[in-house]
C-alpha cells in the first residue's frame, strides 16, 4: 500500500490508472508520454493525470509547437528537428571542451564529442519524440555559454535565456549551474568580471522560467 501511494511521485506512469495507459493515443508509438502530452496540448484536451508532478511540461509544450508547425502526425519532419538536437549536443561539447583544453590542438576536444556522440541514452532516444535529446542539446549549449560567460564576461543574456529553456524540460540544470559555478569558484576564487549588471541578464530569464 505505501508503494502504491508513492508510485505517482517516484515514476511517470505510477499514478495513472492502469486503463488510462492502455488507451494511448496513437503519437505514443511514434514516441513517449511528452509526445502524448503535446498532442492533448494540441487537440486542447485536458491534460494526464499528474503530469506536473512526474513530468516536467517543457518537452510537452516544445512538441506541441512543432506538431503546431508541421501538423499533428507530421512526424518525418519532428524527426529531423530531434536528430538536429541529437546532432548539437556533440558539436556544443567539442567547443565547451576547446574552452576547458587549453593546450593546441583539438584531440581532448574531439574526444569529448565522440564521447557525447556514442553516449548510448543519446543516440537511442534520438530515435523517439523525448525530453532527453532536446535537454542534451540545450544543456550542452548551456554548459558553452556559461563557461564563455565566465572566462570572458561575454553573453550573459544568452546563457541565461539557453539555460531558462533547458529548466522546464529538466529543472535538474539548476544543479549544473551550482556545479559549475562551484568549480570556478574553486579554481578562480572569484568572478573578477561578472558584475550585477552580467549577473541581473543571466538571472533574470533563468528566474522568470522558474
Amino acid at each position: 500500500q505505501q508503494g502504491a501511494a508513492l508510485a505517482p511521485f517516484c515514476c511517470p506512469s505510477g499514478g495513472q490508472d492502469p486503463a488510462l495507459q492502455r488507451q494511448q493515443p496513437e503519437v505514443h508509438q511514434r514516441g513517449g508520454a511528452e509526445a502524448d502530452e503535446a498532442a492533448d496540448i494540441v487537440l486542447g484536451r485536458p491534460e494526464p493525470p499528474l503530469t506536473a508532478v512526474c513530468k516536467p511540461p517543457g518537452a510537452a509544450w516544445l512538441f506541441a509547437l512543432e506538431m503546431k508547425l508541421f501538423g499533428l502526425k507530421a512526424y518525418h519532419p519532428m524527426a529531423l528537428v530531434q536528430a538536429l538536437f541529437g546532432a548539437g549536443a556533440p558539436v556544443f561539447s567539442m567547443l565547451a571542451a576547446r574552452r576547458i583544453f587549453r593546450a593546441p590542438g583539438l584531440t581532448g576536444p574531439l574526444a569529448v564529442g565522440l564521447t557525447v556522440a556514442l553516449w548510448q541514452p543519446l543516440l537511442v532516444f534520438t530515435g523517439y519524440f523525448s525530453s532527453e535529446v532536446p535537454f542534451a542539446f540545450l544543456l550542452t549549449l548551456a554548459l558553452w555559454l556559461w563557461i564563455r560567460l565566465l572566462q570572458t564576461g561575454k553573453g550573459a543574456l544568452a546563457a541565461g535565456v539557453v539555460t531558462a529553456l533547458a529548466y522546464p524540460i529538466r529543472p535538474q540544470i539548476a544543479l549544473t549551474v551550482a556545479l559549475v559555478v562551484g568549480l570556478v569558484l574553486l579554481a578562480h576564487k572569484r568572478f573578477a568580471f561578472l558584475g550585477l549588471r552580467r549577473a541581473a541578464l543571466f538571472v533574470a530569464p533563468v528566474a522568470f522560467s522558474v
